[in-house]
């Protein structure tokens, strides 16, 4: 299925919308599970020196956390746990043994309206939450007795039978030097959702240094290329500024393009016109559950060159609305 097609199918996926209502009770941890390692130390240092950059406020960092390296390592080591039928999940302290996460009990359940989701939130003790979203509403089915006992805490949400139309994003990707501190935006990429793609080498600064010689084997960009056809930093971010004004564009690989991303804004004392997040925001527990397997297709598919930047961003765009196709409905179009 080609481009256009995807596209026609998701929007075509979104024309009908049935829904039932079900009954959710918050979940045993007992069997929960952990579904993305813990951050290393490094990786904790390199991310809280973007993360508390210049350009924090920008992004509307609580800049609070960015007083210590503690409080920063207190709020960002963490993992994302799942329920057992993957329905919720939340983000636990990678300083708490898993035996003692699954060990703990529901404290509470309450119904959250944010934007045009619901969030059906279970609270328990070491200030963890496990959270349900959907767009349908919830109403917690007898509040006296969930504030009585929180184990036999019910609520009833409306299942959509489908999802409501999602704009499509812009995807965005970065490539660098190399990993750990010294390391450098190289080249960056965007895919938009009409098909145009925009892609350009970066000129290092006389102070970006670093390069590693294994990360050019997965590039395959050599040093002396950014010299010769790079474009300046502060060439790029005004081309992007220009170019992504007031739009939120996606990537996945957050805690990494986001430090390289802030290294060249500040380098030319700039602030980016758009908001930068998160792919995963976009995801829905199947297609988070289809993710990589579908990613392998669509790369097989396009045989893209890997590693460049617009073609990652092209490859995880078309990943992204052939989870949604398959999720939402194997169409014909």
């Amino acid at each position: 299925m080609n481009l256009r097609s995807l596209t026609l199918a998701l929007f075509a996926a979104t024309l009908s919308v049935s829904a039932s209502a079900g009954q959710l009770a918050c979940p045993e941890l007992a069997a929960a599970v952990q579904v993305n390692a813990c951050p290393s130390e490094e990786e904790l240092k390199f991310t809280y020196n973007g993360y508390c950059s210049d350009n924090a406020k920008a992004y509307a960092n609580q800049t609070d956390s960015c007083v210590r390296y503690e409080d920063y390592r207190q709020m960002k080591n963490t993992a994302r746990w799942e329920s057992k039928d993957g329905e919720f999940d939340g983000y636990v302290s990678c300083d708490l043994p898993a035996n003692k996460v699954k060990a703990l009990k529901a404290t509470g359940m309450k119904v959250v309206a944010q934007g045009k989701l619901t969030k059906l939130v279970c609270t328990y003790p070491s200030g963890i939450n496990f959270t349900y979203r959907t767009k349908g509403a919830c109403k917690l089915l007898d509040e006296k007795a969930c504030a009585g006992d929180a184990a036999n805490c019910q609520a009833s949400c409306d299942m959509p039978g489908a999802r409501q139309a999602m704009t499509l994003p812009v995807i965005i990707d970065i490539e660098a030097s190399g990993f750990g501190k010294g390391s450098y935006p190289i080249e960056i990429g965007y895919f938009m959702p009409d098909g145009s793609s925009f892609c350009t080498l970066i000129r290092p600064e006389a102070s970006w240094t670093h390069w590693d010689s294994s990360a050019e084997a997965v590039h395959g960009i050599a040093r002396e290329q950014l010299a010769s056809h790079g474009k300046s930093a502060v060439d790029v971010c005004l081309a992007l500024n220009r170019n992504l004004r007031g739009q939120h564009v996606y990537c996945d690989a957050w805690s990494y393009d986001y430090v390289w991303l802030s290294l060249m804004y500040d380098a030319v004392d700039l602030v980016p016109s758009f908001v930068f997040r998160d792919i995963r925001e976009l995801l829905s527990e199947c297609e988070k559950s289809l993710w990589h397997a579908t990613r392998s297709q669509v790369e097989a598919r396009l045989a893209l060159q890997r590693h460049r930047a617009s073609g990652d961003a092209r490859t995880l765009f078309e990943t992204l609305l052939e989870a949604r196709r398959q999720c939402t409905g194997d169409l014909i179009v």
